[in-house]
């Protein structure tokens, strides 16, 4: 069997494994993200908002690119926690018991994502584009694919920590966990506070949008650049820790 139709095949089996209740509630929650988040889209681009509602809006905004594949995975494909302190995906586990040679077994972990990722993505950023005046002003139609491209340059950026982290890890004390997600979260926020007060209470959102107008081929070309650069970065990092998890433990 060639790797093209392995692909296929674990593509369609998740698809199929994945319950309808999981694709309905994936809807709903793009349908809300959207409409949240073009009527405060409208006001974050008048910048007429406080410093803390742009960092807020900013966190919001990053937080559903970032996370946006994870509405639609169902949960035996998310890493947990199972015995013995290990953090896993389960079917990573499955299909490292199975004959797949690592490079297809990557493959299908990055391919699986950004199937998710994409589709749903661009449909969250095309809403807010479409129902928010503010954003419509900002943002002239011909400008429009480079701002797409752009945010979901950026999203696969940060998202592809996801299918990197399917390998799983084990943490004998849950302090290291909650270090790290205090760690990440909390400089994210700190970043976004300190580019707020740099750019005068506009926000990082706010500066890609202007990027993506002013010089939107130069801001999309360099997004998707570096896109494609820390997608080899987190399937180093796949490899990493397939190769030195212990799973019997």
């Amino acid at each position: 069997m060639n790797e093209r139709e392995v692909l296929k095949r674990l593509v369609m089996f998740e698809l199929k494994a994945t319950p309808l209740r999981r694709y309905l509630m994936a809807a709903a929650l793009m349908a809300v993200a959207i409409y949240f988040g073009s009527e405060m889209m409208s006001f974050y681009m008048d910048g007429q908002v406080s410093i803390g509602i742009v960092t807020f809006f900013d966190c919001i905004f990053l937080f559903v690119l970032v996370y946006t594949p994870y509405v639609f995975r169902h949960k035996p494909f998310q890493v947990q926690e199972l015995k013995g302190n290990l953090y896993v995906s389960p079917f990573f586990i499955f299909l490292k018991q199975t004959p797949l040679s690592e490079k297809v077994l990557i493959k299908s972990r990055f391919f699986l994502h950004y199937l998710f990722y994409i589709p749903g993505t661009v449909l969250i950023l095309s809403g807010i584009y479409l129902f928010s005046d503010g954003l419509r002003q900002a943002v002239p139609i011909g400008q429009f694919p480079f701002y797409l491209i752009s945010f979901l340059a950026l999203g696969m950026i940060m998202s592809g920590m996801f299918p990197a982290a399917e390998p799983g890890a084990l943490y004998r004390n849950k302090l290291v966990i909650w270090f790290y997600v205090v760690l990440i979260y909390g400089g994210a926020i700190a970043f976004l506070t300190l580019f707020s007060r740099l750019t005068d209470g506009k926000g990082f959102i706010h500066f890609i949008v202007h990027l993506s107008v002013a010089y939107p081929l130069v801001t999309a070309t360099g997004a998707v650049i570096l896109a494609v650069l820390c997608h080899q970065l987190w399937k180093l990092e796949l490899r990493r820790l397939g190769r030195k998890v212990d799973y019997h433990v």
